[in-house]
């Protein structure tokens, strides 16, 4: 039987980046911090970055950094 990990410490919020307003998840899974950013516009959203880190910051840095990339690409 596979064991179920749950989501733990999960916030969700709106931060600017490059401009645009961008929600922001993260969460923990067991021992790794994830995160994933997306457009929080109406009509416009998706996701542009999901990343993981060892510590809450390490994954939170590493997504508005992934986010700014993909903004400024377009």
């Amino acid at each position: 039987m596979a064991t179920q990990i749950t989501p733990e410490e999960y916030t969700e919020r709106i931060e600017m980046v490059a401009g645009y307003p961008v929600a922001i998840t993260l969460y923990r899974l067991g021992r790794t911090y994830c995160a994933r950013a997306a457009i929080a516009m109406f009509g416009t959203g998706g996701r542009i970055a999901a990343t993981v880190g060892e510590s809450r910051e390490e994954a939170l840095e590493r997504v508005r950094e992934e986010a700014r990339r993909a903004i400024e690409r377009k």
